[in-house]
């Protein structure tokens, strides 16, 4: 028997809908900041927010995003169309964030549902979300008005070198996949497993599948999109190779 591992990027969370909104009056709010500082453009955001009734900021901590119900359906839907393809899933480790586990149960109930198999849950921490510290659970676009200073570090420094204040790099996730992975796969020998994480983190782990490191597989414009999978198969020689039919799959 071979060993097959399957990725899947967790179902569409508030975060991601959060992250996409626009800024309130941005001239305004960059006036306050260039004049008055961070503080008085957080103080006037927040109080635009709350007139168009949204938080300024995500009101959950990192490990508690939740999926959008829409997300819920596909998952579980994404489960039903695995089962169909034949896979047998043995075994299926997974982030211990909510929008995570609740990607894994929902797409493990579908899977069950046509296939009857049980499959082994395990929670890994090691597939944790790269640590976005203090600027967690902003939009995208209030970065540069509200936190300026990290917003040029950012700018100036390479990507993946980039610390958020009290966070992660990513070649700090990197480097944690790379110590853990096949330590933890080869518990699991013959078996089929299932993934189930975040962007960056099944990014890392495609980078070390490939046997490339995380700078040459962020050049690349291959994406992982919410509910993407990817196939790795262990060959005769240990190495691994890449399913090309299962690159960024999204079944539903």
């Amino acid at each position: 028997m071979t060993q097959v591992v399957l990725t899947v990027r967790h179902g569409f969370s508030y975060e991601n809908l959060m992250r996409s909104r626009n800024m309130p009056l941005p001239q305004v709010v960059h006036f306050l900041q260039e004049n008055l500082g961070p503080k008085a453009a957080l103080y006037a955001t927040t109080l635009f927010d709350l007139v168009r009734g949204c938080p300024v900021r995500m009101p959950f901590a990192d490990q508690n995003v939740p999926l959008t119900f829409g997300s819920i359906v596909k998952a579980y839907d994404s489960g039903l169309s695995l089962a169909r393809l034949g896979v047998e899933v043995d075994q299926a480790l997974i982030s211990p964030f909510l929008r995570t586990r609740q990607t894994g149960n929902y797409l493990l109930s579908g899977y069950q549902h046509v296939s009857g198999r049980t499959v082994a849950v395990r929670d890994c921490d090691f597939l944790r979300e790269r640590n976005g510290g203090i600027t967690f659970g902003y939009p995208d676009a209030y970065y540069r008005h509200l936190f300026p200073e990290t917003a040029a570090l950012y700018h100036a420094t390479p990507k993946c070198e980039y610390r958020p204040p009290n966070g992660e790099t990513v070649l700090d996730v990197y480097e944690r996949i790379r110590a853990n992975l096949f330590g933890v796969l080869s518990r699991y020998p013959d078996q089929t497993i299932l993934i189930v994480a975040h962007e960056m983190v099944n990014l890392c782990i495609d980078a070390v599948m490939l046997g490339i490191g995380i700078e040459e597989r962020l050049r690349m414009p291959e994406k992982i999109p919410n509910l993407g999978f990817y196939r790795y198969e262990k060959s005769s020689n240990e190495t691994w190779q890449a399913d090309s039919a299962f690159r960024g799959k999204v079944l539903v």
